[in-house]
């Protein structure tokens, strides 16, 4: 599944940059969010959420149906 995340720490902060693709790359979703180190659940569920509800969702239904 093309799915791609990268972190990055800084003092107490920390920063996840996500994005969802289509196969054939023509969608893509991309979000950031950052969040206290400490809680990286709650900011990776954040991202998580957001990008679904960014239309990432109606990108991997799509992979499940085998569309491009």
């Amino acid at each position: 599944v093309p799915i791609g995340i990268s972190s990055h720490l800084q003092n107490d902060k920390l920063t996840l940059i996500g994005a969802i693709f289509s196969l054939d790359g023509k969608d893509a979703i991309r979000w950031s969010t950052f969040g206290d180190k400490e809680k990286p659940e709650e900011v990776g569920k954040e991202l998580a959420e957001w990008l679904l509800n960014a239309g990432g969702a109606e990108i991997l239904e799509k992979i499940r149906r085998g569309e491009k």
